[in-house]
């Protein structure tokens, strides 16, 4: 702990934080120096005798003194002020990053490679919660998985990850997980209504489950993921959460939730399908999951044509399967890279 001896004003607690708030208006606080206290009185460091005979002169409540004060770290709250590359390498820095738990993911172009130790340093310096930085690649393969290389803090891929009250323990080597989806997960919860049966066709470690499970009151909910590490963990989750509704977790192929569906004699009033880039590809399956209506939240990224086209084909694919669908509403939950979007399509289904 370092101090300094400065000038400062001695007035009793009970005044003190009006009388803060003028220094500070008038920026004769001292905001490097940490505000004292002791035996009832409050001592406010100010920048110099004279900055005060004009805003206080009228004022007798108070004393000026000269007290020692502890020097206040003062936080810089952007990583790249702390970083100097050339201009070209600058520029290239991230504005956004994933913060799963106590890590940060975050993509860097190639040409910043060299400088990632530096980066990753920046940014644990800036987020005192952080404890591990990685630097990723994106999701790919069936198992929605990426590489991440340690560049600065605890190696580690294991971290507990906290939203909207609720715990998700989450391997970042061994499991999809998307922190930017909280609000997404609880307006799915909030458009659940009381006793329907959901399906979550691309589970993960059980985060959208859980959500609805804790803001909603379905009757039953059946989870699926090819992912084995998923599943282990949203078996951790439920009951790290306490989660009380009849959750049924299976370690399985998309291409078989119809067959898990019919053994399992509860077909979904509500069926979530986030695999952005395929959850279109097992629309057909979802379809035959389906006894006579259900809800649909299809998530697909990709631009406007792109996107426009995959809709299209989910409307033959539910003709060609006796299905009457509507789009309800189509929402863009955030940008993904130029001109393509990560959307969210809400779909009614109803077997003709």
């Amino acid at each position: 702990m370092h101090t300094t001896t400065s000038y400062a004003i001695k007035i009793d607690s009970s005044h003190a934080e009006y009388l803060r708030k003028v220094l500070l208006q008038n920026n004769i606080l001292r905001t490097d120096l940490r505000i004292k206290k002791d035996s009832g009185f409050v001592f406010l460091p100010i920048t110099s005798k004279e900055d005060i005979k004009d805003t206080l002169s009228n004022d007798q409540s108070f004393v000026i003194v000269k007290n020692d004060f502890e020097i206040q770290e003062t936080r810089v709250n952007d990583y790249k002020e702390l970083i100097s590359l050339p201009n070209n390498l600058q520029d290239l820095l991230p504005t956004s990053f994933d913060l799963i738990g106590s890590i940060i993911l975050i993509k860097l172009d190639d040409e910043l490679i060299p400088s990632q130790s530096i980066i990753g340093k920046a940014l644990l310096q800036t987020h005192s919660h952080v404890e591990s930085v990685y630097r990723i690649k994106a999701v790919s393969g069936e198992l929605r998985t990426r590489s991440t290389f340690h560049i600065a803090g605890i190696k580690q891929n294991l971290t507990i990850h906290k939203e909207y009250g609720l715990f998700f323990e989450v391997n970042i080597d061994k499991t999809y997980f998307n922190p930017r989806l909280a609000t997404e997960r609880m307006y799915i919860a909030s458009q659940v209504k009381n006793d329907e049966n959901i399906l979550d066709m691309f589970t993960g470690v059980a985060p959208f489950p859980i959500m609805i499970s804790r803001y909603a009151k379905p009757k039953s909910i059946i989870a699926v993921d090819k992912n084995r590490d998923a599943i282990v963990l949203a078996e951790k989750n439920i009951k790290r959460n306490k989660i009380e509704t009849d959750i049924r977790l299976f370690h399985d192929d998309a291409k078989n939730i119809p067959d898990i569906i019919k053994l399992n004699k509860t077909n979904p009033d509500r069926i979530i399908m986030n695999l952005p880039f395929h959850a279109h590809d097992f629309f057909l399956q979802a379809l035959q999951c389906v006894k006579q209506n259900a809800v649909i939240h299809l998530y697909t990224i990709g631009s406007d044509d792109i996107i426009s086209e995959r809709i299209e084909n989910l409307y033959d694919i539910a003709k060609s399967h006796s299905f009457s669908i509507s789009i309800q509403k189509k929402r863009e939950i955030k940008t993904y890279a130029p001109h393509e979007f990560y959307m969210g399509i809400d779909i009614t289904a109803k077997k003709n």
